[in-house]
Order: C-alpha cells, then sequence, then structure tokens
C-alpha cells in the first residue's frame, strides 16, 4: 500500500462513521457524568496509548472551566499496579482488578481493541456488564468477542490495525465535540 493508498483508504472510512452512533455514546457519557459516575478506559497495546488519550481528551478538553465533571480514568496508566496483576496474576486480569476495586453500576467502560479480541480488554467488557455498568466498544476487523458485548459500539470496518487505530482517535475527537457542545459553555 502506498502512502496515497492508505490516505484514501482513511478518507474512505471516515466518510462512513456512524455519527448517531457517536451521538448515543456521547449522550451515554453525559448520563454516566449526572448520576456521579465515572468513565474507565482500557485497551491492549497501542490501544492502551490510545485509551490514555482518550481518558486525556475526555478530562481536560471536555470538563475544563466546567462545574459539571466528565470523571475519566485510564487503567492502563499506573504500570506498577499494572506490571504487578500482571506477574502475580495473569495478563489477562491487568483490567478486572482494578474494575474491581473501583467499578459500580453508575459507570461505564471505554474498551479497545482493533481485533475485538484481546483477552484482557474482553474479559474487563465482560466484568464490567456482568456488574451493571454500560460498555462502550471501539473495535476494528470483524469485532471480535468485544463488539458483542458493547451496549453501544463504535465499529471500524477495516481488516488493517493503522486505520482502525487511526479511526479510534478520530471517535475521541468526535466524542470531545459532541461532550463540549451539550455539557455547555466553557473552554
Amino acid at each position: 500500500m502506498t502512502t496515497q493508498q492508505y490516505l484514501s483508504r482513511l478518507q474512505e472510512l471516515i466518510s462512513v462513521i456512524d455519527l448517531d452512533s457517536v451521538s448515543r455514546v456521547s449522550s451515554l457519557f453525559r448520563d454516566v457524568s449526572e448520576r456521579g459516575g465515572t468513565v474507565y478506559v482500557c485497551g491492549n497495546g497501542g490501544s492502551a496509548s490510545t485509551a490514555s488519550h482518550i481518558a486525556c481528551d475526555l478530562s481536560k478538553n471536555v470538563t475544563s472551566s466546567r462545574e459539571r465533571r466528565l470523571r475519566v480514568i485510564s487503567l492502563t496508566d499506573n504500570l506498577a499496579y499494572f506490571s504487578a496483576i500482571a506477574n502475580d496474576i495473569d495478563y489477562s486480569e491487568v483490567f478486572v482488578e482494578p474494575l474491581r476495586n473501583l467499578l459500580t453500576s453508575k459507570d461505564a467502560l471505554l474498551a479497545v481493541s482493533a481485533s475485538g479480541n484481546s483477552p484482557n480488554v474482553v474479559k474487563a467488557a465482560q466484568y464490567a456488564r456482568d456488574a451493571g455498568a454500560t460498555v462502550v466498544a471501539f473495535t476494528g476487523f470483524g469485532g471480535g468477542a468485544l463488539r458483542g458485548l458493547g451496549h453501544e459500539v463504535l465499529h471500524v470496518s477495516c481488516e488493517e490495525y493503522g486505520p482502525v487505530e487511526d479511526l479510534h482517535l478520530v471517535f475521541n475527537h468526535l466524542l470531545v465535540v459532541s461532550l463540549r457542545e451539550a455539557m455547555g459553555p466553557g473552554s
């Protein structure tokens, strides 16, 4: 694939984003905020950095200078805890263990996985569903097991990691814009 083909593929994928789904996720996150809940975000590999990026943007760019805050925590950002769980328990538990300490039914989990089959992400989504929390999934490829666990799913119908990961960040930025509009004035 050439660079021009890559960009053409991105343009094609952007043109078919389901903005109604983005709006539903935005509404869901506003509901979480209004009931005093927290949005937890997780992802594995490249999606781990996407999870951190999402948590940063939703925390800072949505709620700065506002009374009503959207609480967002990335489960990928405490490396000491993450590696202790991976080493002492099992890598598939790195997101479930912190959720056991923190998650309530008022909360949401945003699970990011290009393949939709990362065992630690899928396990976290199943745990969140079982605990009565809302699950939002960002997926690609065929969606994998994660696609079936999401109450809302933002899916990229593509079989290549690069474009899927790029679109997951586009979803993030669309959510920031939508939430800023909905949550009122601020920076």
